[in-house]
């Protein structure tokens, strides 16, 4: 199978079909840096201190342990 030059009609339509991929994905792509820009990811809260979150997590514990603190108190 002898390979001949390639036709010129057809060369010309696969460098457009590639050309409008190409430009389909940059546009694509500065539309999403856009939007982003636009509608930005909301911050995530800040991380509390050790004390602040070691306070929180025995208020919690005294306020779910007083029935289980009455409850230990009663026992000989």
């Amino acid at each position: 199978m002898k390979l001949g030059t390639p036709q010129p009609w057809l060369t010309m339509m696969m460098l457009c079909i590639w050309v409008a991929i190409v430009l389909a994905g940059v546009v694509a792509y500065r539309l999403f840096r856009w939007w982003r820009k636009q509608h930005p990811l909301p911050k995530p809260p800040p991380e509390r201190s050790y004390s602040e979150s070691l306070q929180q997590r025995l208020a919690a514990a005294r306020r779910a342990g007083d029935a289980t603190s009455r409850r230990r108190s009663r026992r000989p």
